[in-house]
């Protein structure tokens, strides 16, 4: 009973072996046994179990794994136990797919799916131009070679530039050259010599009151008004005024308006050389409404009736624009009552631009020109000398340019012999402020 329990084990183990053997065959390899990609060979009939399991002389087709640089040998030795790298089976030689040209960089586009194939290349699609954006069909402009580098987005912007091109209207006037710069009566370069007002003395001749950084208000003295020779010596000193406007008053004496920031003073002279200091303000920068006042202009609109016309003044390191022309009434020259409102600048009725250093003149046709400089900042409009026109000295319109780009601080004359001059300043860094004289067509 014993044996024959023994047969039927036997016989059992070997149905079992037999089991495993045809298991082994159906699967190919000893791959599938350890877990890896089974690997389909175009021979599918092997010789026997123990060449599977050798793999001696067994070559792996191409097809079946394919050889990155087709120059690598073949191994003997663990072909069998490597797991096999199924690659997409194009052929390396086709064409990659285009990069992304709004890809960032050292980025590749995604790898195809494994095992497909590549896209084959369609000559008729069409090629990038140069000088074209992608899929755009739009053109790009050719490249300057002349250009600069791409500019930043998050750079600050650059700071707008001034304007140039304005129509010159009719108050065009006509620079004649420089009249004084630094080192003229002793300001050093970079300094300003500036401000300048003129008047008709007693003789005829015409003098000219300019303001010298660190020396005073300083004067010179013409025949014509083109030509100036320096007076000696300072007529106010440095600190008790600046900015002066010169009026010549019924008895032939001089006198001086000056700015001394928080208001307008005065002085007198008997020869428009030597002047003594009047008491009080004519006119503070409190009354007129604002924080500060200067560059006072005094023109006769009728028998024994007077208006003085005055800005406001930058503080240093303030911002341009924003500055207004005020005016004052007097039948005395002493005592001024402020006229309401403002004549030009923000606040004004009609021109609201920023307007600042008015100067005076009566026109031809019986109406007030004011000339001021208008600065409300770099790329609003062009900077430098305009004109306004009034028919009450009130209310101005008929602005118009005057072509003195960038000049400031007028004063005007009308001479004897009915020649217009304007005298104007301009600032130079190198060589610091400069005075000009210009003539004018109308007025």
């Amino acid at each position: 009973m014993t044996k024959i329990k023994t047969s039927r084990l036997k016989v059992l183990s070997l149905l079992c072996m037999g089991c495993v053997l045809v298991f082994i065959v159906s699967c190919g390899s000893l791959e599938s046994l350890v877990g890896t990609t089974p690997t389909v060979l175009e021979d599918s009939a092997e010789p026997s179990l123990l060449s599977d399991l050798s793999n001696s002389d067994r070559t792996i087709s191409s097809t079946d794994r394919p050889d990155l640089d087709n120059t690598k040998p073949e191994s003997d030795s663990v072909a069998m136990m490597e797991p096999d790298i199924i690659l997409p089976s194009a052929s390396l030689d086709q064409p990659l797919p285009p990069l992304d040209p709004d890809a960032p960089l050292h980025t590749l586009p995604p790898p195809s799916k494994s095992g497909s194939k590549l896209d084959p290349f369609d000559p008729s699609l069409p090629s990038i131009k140069a000088g074209s954006l992608p899929g755009s069909g739009q053109e790009l402009p050719p490249v300057d070679p002349s250009a600069g580098l791409p500019q930043d987005p998050n750079a600050p912007a650059r700071p707008p530039q001034n304007i140039k091109d304005a129509v010159v209207g009719p108050a065009a006037c006509n620079s004649l050259g420089l009249l004084f710069s630094p080192p003229d009566y002793g300001v050093e370069l970079g300094q300003p010599i500036s401000d300048p007002g003129v008047t008709i003395l007693n003789d005829g001749k015409i003098r000219l009151y300019i303001f010298a950084q660190g020396v005073g208000v300083v004067s010179a003295t013409s025949d014509d008004g083109i030509k100036f020779t320096q007076d000696p010596g300072v007529r106010l000193p440095e600190g008790i005024g600046g900015q002066s406007k010169p009026f010549k008053l019924d008895d032939g004496r001089i006198r001086l308006y000056s700015t001394k920031i928080d208001g307008i003073n005065s002085f007198i002279s008997e020869d428009g050389l030597t002047f003594v200091e009047e008491a009080g303000y004519r006119v503070t920068a409190k009354d007129a409404g604002l924080q500060t006042i200067s560059s006072p202009s005094i023109i006769e609109i009728s028998s024994g009736k007077y208006r003085m016309y005055y800005s406001t003044i930058a503080f240093p390191g303030e911002k341009p624009g924003g500055r207004r022309i005020g005016s004052a009434f007097s039948s005395d020259l002493m005592n001024w009552t402020v006229d309401p409102g403002f004549r030009l600048g923000p606040g004004s009725p009609n021109l609201t631009d920023s307007a600042e250093h008015p100067a005076a003149v009566k026109a031809s046709n019986g109406s007030l020109y004011l000339f001021y400089g208008k600065f409300p900042g770099p790329g609003t409009v062009t900077e430098g000398m305009y004109r306004a026109e009034s028919k009450d000295g009130i209310n101005f319109d008929k602005e118009s340019y005057t072509g003195l780009y960038f000049a400031n601080d007028a004063a005007v004359l009308k001479k004897s012999d009915g020649g217009r001059v304007l005298y104007y300043g301009d600032f130079d860094t190198e060589i610091g402020g400069q005075i000009f004289v210009a003539e004018c067509e109308d007025w």
